[in-house]
């Protein structure tokens, strides 16, 4: 698959500055767990940065999350971030990852994706 028909199905990755790799963020206001967890003092989602502070609160920042949650649900999606994913491999590593669709939790559950290994 081509990145910008990938692209076209995932939309892009971020690059942001405190992160040593690329991220895939969605709304964390549509996390299903992370929205039960909020609620659980000392859990790792008790005090989420991406619900309620930082850049998260733009406009811009929020309708890209969203274009990217309603992308999640497109049968080519898998195919689509695994394309992305390879495309920015680091010169440093052997081969590719390969993403593949397995059993478990759903995408709509994904708050934000950190692909770390690609800094």
């Amino acid at each position: 698959m081509k990145i910008k028909e990938a692209e076209a199905i995932t939309h892009t990755l971020s690059k942001p500055g405190k992160m040593p790799g690329f991220a895939y963020s969605t709304p964390a206001h549509e996390c299903k767990t992370g929205t039960k967890l909020r609620a659980v003092a000392g859990s790792v989602c008790a005090n989420c940065y991406a619900y309620k502070r930082g850049r998260y609160r733009f406009q811009n920042v929020i309708d890209a999350q969203y274009k990217r949650f309603r992308s999640l649900t497109h049968p080519k999606w898998v195919e689509a971030m695994a394309a992305q994913i390879n495309s920015k491999r680091s010169n440093t590593l052997d081969g590719t990852i390969q993403a593949t669709s397995k059993p478990g939790p759903s995408k709509t559950d994904l708050c934000c994706m950190q692909v770390d290994a690609f800094s």
